[in-house]
């Protein structure tokens, strides 16, 4: 059936509620009316499929109403149906069909008989009411009649059902439980207050509806709900706990007695739900479950033993803990007697103890020997009261504590305070204990009897400041203002004085102590003067040893300022003829060659070393410096290094490139005061020229290569290019020298090496060292030189060097011997011009250390473009530094070398070697 427009006619709001409940989810549309006048009104302006009205109402009745619709011209074939409570006889049902009625029910009906009834007047024949029904007179006459006893019955009726139900109704709406009355069909009638408050929903809102779509929650099995509706409908109560929902979406539990309604007929129309709310009942025994959980297991997993005693002093209980303590389980002792528990010698005492408990006395904390399943005892701790339990009965009820442990560290601290006692009075260094308030002295061990000349009882009847000298007085005060607001252990070196005032050096270590009562400080004093002395005399060391790096730091510049004094001499002693001026000739030429002397015994102190330099497999000392690490440094900091076993060996110092390595090591801890990573590793490595040039100092070959890594602070840039200098520090007073990394860089020169630095501030810094690898291969080298220096033939010499002064005086002299000179300032001019001449050079004279392109790069080029070029190649460096810039690789690519300053003879004898070379035999 399709969805039609249905208007009911009732003036009683719940039961218009209940039909549209019942009717709109089938698909109609429900309008309402509150009687037959405003039924008539609301038909001139809608259209309706069907008229479904109740009979007696006020202003106008269903008859009068069925009445007028069949008199209409455009009603008068509408559908009416009458639903009524009321007219309830056959001559109520005659009159309605008479008055045109299509159908007539009798209220309550269910959903099946109300669509059956559309379904009927819709589909059957309209059979126009009778001619004489419709006759106005006698119809309203039949009507009066009737509707006149009808209320008279129906006033005797409501007044006898108003007096018998005004009681319950009362007692119903103000029962504390909520109540609610639903139809068979589980649609809800009405519900009392208490339902409001317990779900939200008012009076208004729960009528009409389903109590399965209000508040059922879900929370159940199907099953218990379909065992509900089977019980109830078989015709018997149902009882039992649900959780529903309430308004706002809420859960609660509730107590819920469904009980069925039954009419004249027996059959059962109505059920009345009584439903109590159980949510304080559950939050009550959640709370007493959870209570009783919480003491279940504070019972169980106490540490100390939790008992029981009956008044003849069997247990009764025990927890766990007493089977932790005594090793036996404790059913075993459930029933027993506590005494066989008891030692035999604590038994009595614990009977009186038992006895005074019982009696409800106090009784003091006592201890008592357990024995114990293995045979032994325990000394147990026990606090014991007395209880009146349920029926009057008395119990006694206590904790037993296992303090055998306690007794035995008590013990041992007494043996502990005895040796400690023995090692500060046999100390073979000297120790005091003063007090932080009055600073005087509390106790002295002999040793410092010894040392400061003082008996015990004067140093008892002094202060501490009586053994410093008067001017550190101020500096002790404000150290033990310190110590006595911070606290805790310190250190530090200082001045002490003897009682015959001699004054020495003493390195303190000192730390708190309570010492009867009184706040106090536990003072070790070692006597550190000769060690004084010895750092004296290294410090001495250090600085010597800085004067000669910088000695060999300028021995380059001091060589070029040289040389064009001794290039210069020979060539003025040509042309110079009077006497007085070769006089001063030949004091130039001897002041210079002296010069070139000191220049070369200073550096040979500046690279005097210990020890020879002999091949050496750095792969031991790198692991013996690990060694030394993970046996010394702190836990904070994790080591991680990887020494291969293939390593390339070095020439050189095994103590010093040990000094180095561990130099790096002990800067990169300190780097790392809250712990960190630190990273050691050795690798064999071959540099080419670009590899080198991107390394500062760096020159090509074969290097065995250190690198350092720590995770610590790292270096700012302000102080990056101080870190070389000999005795700059970033530490604090008394912990560094600062000789640290000068020494290292000291070293590793005197090796021929270089270091590269990495460095982040708060990342980490890493250290580079290279070692050239010991050479399979030696330079190559000219002939022994002529006695004589032939004069060239116009031989065409390009000269490479960046001092000017030196490039006009080589070639002048090279000039003046017949030589034809082009010169250079540096490798990128040379190539330039030995590109467009070089048919024309004979030979290539050129300095190591140059800008832009230094003689190795220059060299390799000129040998690629032209591989019998004859070079020469000379530099400014010492013989103690031919590994620095590269002079190991020149040595190797040119067929001559010579060390500035060197004479005109020696440049032209070279010269005239290499272009004229000696004939094989």
């Amino acid at each position: 059936m399709k969805p039609m427009n249905l208007l009911i006619v009732d003036d009683q709001p719940t039961d218009l509620k209940l039909l549209r409940a019942q009717l709109e989810p089938e698909g109609h549309a429900a309008f309402e009316a509150h009687d037959g006048v405003d039924a008539l009104a609301l038909l001139e302006r809608q259209r309706v499929d069907v008229v479904i009205s109740d009979i007696l109402m006020p202003r106008m009745d269903g008859y009068r109403l069925c009445y007028e619709i069949r008199k209409h011209a455009r009603l008068h074939d509408l559908p009416v149906i009458f639903y009524t409570s009321i007219y309830t006889s056959p001559s109520d049902e005659k009159l309605a069909l008479d008055v045109g009625a299509d159908k007539y029910l009798k209220k309550p009906a269910s959903v099946e008989t109300l669509v059956a009834a559309l379904h009927e007047v819709i589909a059957q024949p309209r059979a126009a009411p009778r001619a004489e029904v419709l006759g106005e007179v006698g119809v309203l006459k039949e009507y009066s009649e009737r509707l006149v006893n009808k209320l008279e019955e129906r006033s005797t009726e409501l007044m006898a059902q108003i007096e018998a139900l005004r009681l319950p109704s009362a007692a119903l709406s103000a029962a504390a439980n909520a109540i609610l009355i639903a139809n068979r069909d589980g649609t809800i009638v009405w519900v009392n207050p208490a339902f409001t408050a317990l779900t939200g929903y008012t009076l208004a809102e729960a009528v009409g509806k389903n109590s399965r779509d209000l508040v059922k929650s879900g929370q159940e099995e199907r099953a218990v709900y379909q065992n509900l509706w089977e019980t109830i409908l078989s015709g018997r109560t149902w009882q039992g706990q649900l959780v529903n929902r309430r308004r706002d979406g809420s859960f609660y539990p509730e107590e819920q007695t469904i009980t069925p309604v039954r009419d004249a007929a027996g059959e059962i129309t109505h059920f009345i739900a009584i439903k109590q709310d159980l949510s304080e009942r559950k939050h009550a025994e959640e709370a007493l479950r959870q209570s009783e959980e919480r003491y279940r297991l504070l019972f169980e997993r106490a540490r100390d033993v939790i008992f029981a005693l009956a008044p003849t002093g069997a247990i009764t209980s025990l927890n766990h803990a007493f089977e932790t303590i005594t090793g036996w389980p404790p059913a075993q002792w459930l029933g027993r007697p506590f005494q066989e528990l008891i030692h035999l010698d604590d038994q009595p005492r614990a009977g009186e103890l038992f006895q005074l408990v019982l009696r409800g006395e106090s009784a003091p904390t006592f201890e008592l020997r357990v024995g114990t399943a293995a045979g032994g005892h325990r000394d147990v701790e026990f606090t014991g009261f007395s209880s009146e339990l349920s029926g009057g009965r008395i119990e006694v009820q206590g904790i037993g504590r296992d303090v055998t442990e306690r007794k035995q560290v008590e013990e041992a601290l007494r043996q502990s305070e005895e040796r400690y006692r023995q090692l500060f009075e046999h100390n073979p260094l000297p120790m005091w204990l003063y007090d932080l308030e009055t600073l005087g002295f509390l106790a002295v061990n002999e040793s410092a009897v010894r040392a400061y000349g003082y008996s015990r009882d004067e140093f008892l009847g002094m202060t501490i400041e009586r053994i410093r000298p008067k001017e550190d007085i101020p500096a002790l005060l404000q150290s033990v203002a310190h110590v006595q607001t911070v606290g805790g252990r310190s250190s530090g070196e200082y001045r002490h004085r003897r009682k015959d005032g001699t004054i020495f050096h003493v390195e303190i270590i000192s730390g708190p102590l309570m010492f009867e009562g009184r706040k106090a400080r536990l003072v070790l004093a070692a006597d550190i003067t000769e060690k004084k002395l010895i750092e004296g005399k290294f410090l001495h060391a250090q600085r010597l040893e800085s004067i000669g790096m910088l000695a060999a730091g300028i021995a380059h510049d001091l060589n070029n300022v040289l040389a064009p004094i001794m290039f210069a001499a020979p060539m003025l002693r040509d042309s110079l003829k009077d006497p007085r001026d070769l006089k001063i000739l030949d004091t130039l030429e001897k002041s210079a060659e002296r010069g070139a002397g000191l220049v070369r015994q200073i550096l040979g102190f500046a690279h005097s070393t210990t020890g020879e330099f002999q091949p050496t497999q750095v792969k031991h000392l790198a692991r013996d410096i690990v060694s030394v690490i993970e046996e010394t440094f702190p836990k904070s900091i994790q080591l991680e290094h990887q020494i291969p076993s293939d390593l390339w060996p070095v020439q050189g110092s095994a103590t010093q490139i040990h000094q180095v390595l561990m130099n790096l090591c002990v800067n990169a801890r300190d780097a790392m005061p809250q712990g960190g990573t630190l990273h050691l590793t050795a690798a064999n490595r071959r540099l080419n020229a670009v590899e080198a040039e991107a390394i500062p100092g760096a020159r090509p070959g074969d290097w065995l290569v250190f690198e350092v890594t720590d995770t610590g602070t790292g270096i700012s840039p302000e102080i990056l290019e101080s870190i070389w200098t000999p005795f700059f520090t970033t530490k604090g007073v008394g912990k560094g020298t600062g000789l640290g990394l000068s020494t290292v860089y000291g070293i590793v020169a005197g090796h021929k090496g270089f270091v590269e630095l990495q460095t982040e501030v708060g990342r980490g810094t890493t250290f580079r060292v290279f070692f050239p690898a010991v050479e399979n291969e030696s330079p190559r080298s000219g002939s022994a030189a002529p006695a004589d220096n032939p004069d060239g033939h116009g031989e065409l010499i390009l000269l490479v060097d960046d001092d000017a002064a030196i490039r006009d005086f080589i070639s002048a002299i090279l000039r003046q011997r017949g030589y034809r000179v082009v010169s250079c300032a540096d490798g990128v001019e040379a190539i330039a011009h030995f590109t467009t001449r070089r048919s024309e050079i004979s030979l290539v004279i050129t300095d190591v250390d140059m800008p832009r392109l230094g003689g190795v790069a220059l060299a390799r080029a000129l040998l690629q473009l032209c591989p019998d070029i004859q070079l020469l190649a000379m530099s400014g460096l010492s013989r103690a530094e031919t590994d620095v810039s590269g002079i190991p690789v020149m040595k190797q690519l040119a067929h001559a070398f010579l060390l500035k300053p060197f004479t005109a003879d020696d440049l032209l004898a070279v010269v005239h070697r290499l272009l004229h070379p000696a004939k094989k035999p």
